[in-house]
């Protein structure tokens, strides 16, 4: 009489040490691209034109990522890794930091103040739509 079970052999590839299945940061993607791509931190670091030690930071979500290096760090993962905006100040946020473009620097774009930005960013919206719309404007986001 045959056994019941036959035997079976399962295989899958090996995890790959540091290798986090949903990132939940910039800095985890790039980590995650970063070890599939078989790179060491200093590698990514000079095509970024940043100190390794930076990278190792982002990875490890101990610094924040400077906005000039958003529009590389895009680059390089070939898809954009930051959280789809559900509000309109989120996805301003989501745009602006895509250009890798300061708060200071969209306000001087759409001819508004610093301020402004951060309150349209942050969802507390003008009683005018003139600098959000200036803002969109400068993004080249649809209203």
């Amino acid at each position: 009489m045959p056994p019941i079970c036959q035997p079976i052999t399962l295989r899958t590839s090996k995890p790959i040490p540091g290798f986090t299945l949903e990132p939940t940061s910039v800095g985890a993607c790039l980590r995650n691209w970063r070890l599939k791509a078989g790179l060491s931190q200093k590698q990514v670091a000079e095509w970024l034109g940043a100190d390794p030690l930076t990278v190792v930071n982002w990875e490890r979500n101990k610094t924040a990522i400077e906005v000039r290096f958003y529009p590389a760090i895009i680059d390089l993962l070939g898809f954009n890794p930051l959280p789809e905006g559900q509000t309109p100040g989120e996805r301003i946020r989501r745009a602006r930091l895509s250009l890798g473009l300061s708060r200071k620097r969209l306000a001087a774009l759409a001819g508004i103040d610093e301020a402004t930005v951060a309150k349209l960013e942050a969802d507390l919206a003008s009683p005018y739509p003139g600098p959000e719309r200036a803002v969109l404007r400068a993004l080249d986001l649809s209203e």
